[in-house]
C-alpha cells in the first residue's frame, strides 16, 4: 500500500490564534473576575504588556507596523 502524503498546511485564510488557556473559567461575582484579571496582567512581563497595548492601539486606529514605517516624518497634520 502506498502512503498518502498529508498536507499539514492550514488552508484557511484566518490568522493563527493563541489562547491563554484552553479552559473556560466562571466566577461567582464581578469582583472575583476583576481580581483574577488583575492577577493575570501582573503575571505578564512588562514588555509583553506594552506589545499588547501597541497592537491594540494600532488596531483601533487602523494602522499596521508597515504603514507606520512608510509614513513620512514631518510635523504636518493631514485631514481627509
Amino acid at each position: 500500500m502506498a502512503k498518502k502524503k498529508i498536507n499539514k498546511l492550514n488552508k484557511l485564510s484566518e490568522p493563527p490564534v493563541a489562547y491563554r488557556s484552553n479552559r473556560i473559567k466562571t466566577f461567582a461575582s464581578f469582583e472575583e473576575q476583576e481580581k483574577f484579571n488583575y492577577e493575570e496582567v501582573l503575571k505578564q512581563k512588562p514588555l509583553d504588556r506594552i506589545r499588547e497595548t501597541v497592537k491594540l492601539i494600532l488596531r483601533v486606529y487602523g494602522f499596521t507596523r508597515k504603514s507606520l514605517k512608510e509614513r513620512k516624518l514631518d510635523n504636518r497634520i493631514y485631514f481627509d
